[in-house]
C-alpha cells in the first residue's frame, strides 16, 4: 500500500473506534492483538502488511479494500455497514490461542471442539452452563457478556419496537414457565 499522511490514518482510526462498539461482539478470535487495535485506532503506526490490513478489515467487519478507500479519500466520513460475521467451515474448529484445553473440565473441552460454531457461540454456551450451575455469581464481566449476547439475539428476533418485546422483558419470570422447543428428532 502506498504511504498516506498521518491525518488519513487518524481519520481511519476514529472511524474504526466508532465501529467497534457497533459490532455485536468484537471478534475475540480475529487474530488482532490489543496492541494492533490500539495502533490502528490511534494511528500510532502507519505501515501494515496487506495481510494485516485484511485481518483488520475482517475484525471490524469491513468489505475488502475499505481501508485503502478510506485512506485515499478524505471525503469518506462513515464506514460501510458491517459485513456478516465470518462463520467457520462446518468441519473446521478454530480454538483461540487464549484457550488452553488442558486446563478445562472435560465438558468444556467438548464444547470448544464442536465444529460449525463460532468462538462467540461456544463462549456463550459455556458461560450459560456456568450460569445455570450458579458458578458466575461473582463474575460481573461474564454476566454482562451473557446479558448483552442474549439481549442482542432477543432484540433481533422480537424487534425493539415490538410491544410484545417490552411486555416479554417485563414479565419474563421463571424459565420453568416456558416450554422448551427443540429441533431434536426423536
Amino acid at each position: 500500500m502506498e504511504p498516506h499522511p498521518v491525518e488519513d490514518w487518524q481519520r481511519l482510526g476514529k472511524l474504526l473506534k466508532r465501529r467497534r462498539p457497533q459490532l455485536d461482539l468484537f471478534a475475540e478470535d480475529n487474530s488482532l492483538t490489543d496492541k494492533t487495535v490500539q495502533e490502528i485506532e490511534n494511528a500510532y503506526r502507519q505501515t501494515f502488511t496487506e495481510e494485516m490490513l485484511s485481518a483488520i478489515e475482517v475484525a471490524y467487519r469491513l468489505p475488502a479494500g475499505t481501508i485503502g478507500r478510506v485512506l485515499g479519500d478524505p471525503g469518506i466520513t462513515e464506514l460501510p455497514a458491517p459485513t456478516a460475521a465470518p462463520r467457520p467451515e462446518p468441519d473446521t474448529v478454530h480454538i483461540p490461542s487464549w484457550v488452553d484445553l488442558r486446563d478445562l473440565p472435560e465438558w468444556e473441552q467438548h464444547i470448544w471442539r464442536i465444529p460449525g460454531l463460532s468462538v462467540d457461540e461456544r463462549k456463550t454456551a459455556i458461560l450459560l452452563i456456568y450460569l445455570q450451575r450458579g458458578e458466575l455469581d461473582d463474575d460481573t464481566e461474564a454476566l454482562l457478556y451473557l446479558y448483552r449476547a442474549i439481549g442482542e439475539v432477543v432484540d433481533r428476533k422480537l424487534g425493539r419496537g415490538n410491544p410484545t418485546h417490552a411486555a416479554a422483558r417485563e414479565g419474563a419470570g421463571s424459565l420453568s414457565n416456558y416450554p422448551v422447543k427443540t429441533r431434536i428428532v426423536r
